[in-house]
């Protein structure tokens, strides 16, 4: 069995093999910031596996407008951790991760090219990342591309303490913890059209609903299923939701993980309003405030290009997030 309860933004897998039954659930969270994946099993030192790192977008790629790309990562495996450590060149932006195995019972150990864990009752996966990028009008101002992102000879260190701060709580804690945060919001709305094919596989319900056999369930799990996505691609502190989502596995992603103003990106918050997310804007008005200064510049420039015989500058002034 597989799916993804999003009433607790949970991802949870089920099978048997060889008379034992497994069991693996992730989640995303956001008051910890950490990607934290759970192995178990109902038998005793049944669980071994490897885990390794492989950044398959490094190298140089060239973009149908000629703009060349390079990206090089560094990948050590110490201890129990994976050290991530990489760059892309055209806009000097660092980058940084960390991996960390634990687990109950059984052996751990760092080969060459990745974390070997052998007969362990349960295991623990934890990942965190980071970048050099700090959000601000500079960004969008600054016309040096090699100037935008400020170098950060302490990112891997920042990841690898924060990894360390939340690997000393349990798999439980932080799960109570993601859901306190992520109830807060999904909880908000209740919608229920129908339950008659609440058992049937998603699947089934999609490929059923094309051959013109209706399904109200399908419907309001896709209302939420929206609402999900949202809180999960647009929380405050971080960038807004583009329109890839914040998931890509992609060298090229689909719209370029681009910020389209012309009808897209509006659509990514009409839910906002009407399913009671209001909270998730913020993260755009953010973006918004800081890319302003660079729109108020074209402006004036554009505006002066042609009317320049009766342009006169405006005074420019942002409100406080509190007036919008």
């Amino acid at each position: 069995q597989r799916f993804l309860s999003l009433d607790d933004a949970l991802f949870s897998c089920s099978y048997q093999s060889n008379d034992v039954e497994y069991k693996r659930e992730a989640f995303t969270s956001y008051p910890d910031k950490v990607l934290i994946y759970k192995i178990s099993s109902n038998k005793k030192a049944s669980i071994s596996f490897k885990v390794s790192f492989n950044s398959f977008c490094d190298g140089i790629m060239k973009h149908d407008d000629g703009i060349v790309f390079e990206r090089k990562t560094d990948i050590e495996y110490i201890d129990n951790h994976i050290k991530i450590n990489g760059k892309l060149f055209y806009y000097n932006v660092e980058y940084a991760a960390d991996l960390k195995v634990d687990i109950s019972g059984g052996s751990v150990s760092c080969l060459s090219d990745c974390i070997e864990v052998k007969n362990a009752n349960s295991a623990v996966i934890y990942f965190s990342c980071k970048t050099n990028y700090i959000l601000s009008s500079d960004v969008f101002l600054e016309n040096d591309i090699k100037k935008k992102t400020k170098h950060n000879p302490n990112l891997y260190n920042e990841v690898f303490d924060h990894i360390e701060a939340v690997s000393a709580h349990s798999f439980d804690e932080l799960f109570d913890r993601h859901l306190n945060d992520y109830h807060t919001l999904y909880k908000r709305v209740e919608f229920n059209l129908s339950n008659s094919d609440e058992n049937v596989d998603t699947s089934l319900l999609l490929e059923n609903y094309r051959k013109d056999n209706k399904s109200l369930y399908l419907e309001s799990l896709l209302f939420q299923f929206g609402r999900y996505l949202l809180i999960s691609s647009s929380r405050k502190g971080a960038l807004p939701a583009n329109l890839q989502g914040v998931w890509n596995a992609y060298k090229s992603s689909p719209w370029s993980c681009g910020y389209w103003h012309n009808i897209n990106l509006q659509m990514n918050y009409w839910g906002c309003w009407s399913a009671n997310l209001s909270d998730m804007f913020e993260s755009y008005i953010d973006y918004a405030l800081a890319y302003f200064p660079k729109c108020h510049e074209h402006a004036d420039e554009y505006i002066q290009k042609l009317y320049p015989e009766k342009y006169v500058e405006m005074a420019f002034e942002i409100m406080p997030i509190g007036e919008y």
